[in-house]
C-alpha cells in the first residue's frame, strides 16, 4: 500500500489558532490547511454584482478555467490529477495570486 497523506479541510479565517495547527506534526507530517475557491470566488461574485468590477470578473473566469480542470480530471487516480494540476491549474493559480498582490 502506498503511503496515504490525508487534509484537515479547515475554513481559513485570518485566525492565529488556525495557523498555529501547521505547527502541529503527526506521524504522516506536519498538518496542511487548505482553502477552498468556493469561499473566494463568492467575493468576486459579490464585488462584481456590487459595482461591475472588471478585475473581480477576470478572476471569476480565471477560477472558472480552474473549476473547468477540476471537471475534467474528477475520477482519476490521484498522479493524474497531480499531473493536470500542475500542468494546467498551477499556472493559473500563480497568474492569480501575481494579480491579486499588484497595487
Amino acid at each position: 500500500m502506498t503511503k496515504y497523506q490525508s487534509v484537515a479541510p479547515i475554513r481559513r479565517y485570518p485566525y492565529q489558532s488556525y495557523n498555529a495547527l501547521t505547527e502541529i506534526t503527526g506521524k504522516e507530517g506536519p498538518w496542511q490547511l487548505v482553502n477552498y475557491w468556493s469561499h473566494v470566488r463568492r467575493r468576486f461574485i459579490k464585488r462584481f454584482e456590487s459595482d461591475g468590477s472588471p478585475i473581480a470578473e477576470e478572476m471569476l473566469r480565471q477560477i472558472a478555467l480552474l473549476y473547468q480542470i477540476e471537471k475534467t480530471v474528477r475520477g482519476n487516480g490521484p498522479g493524474d490529477r497531480l499531473v493536470a494540476r500542475r500542468e494546467h491549474a498551477a499556472p493559473i493559480i500563480v497568474a492569480l495570486i501575481h494579480g491579486t498582490q499588484r497595487t
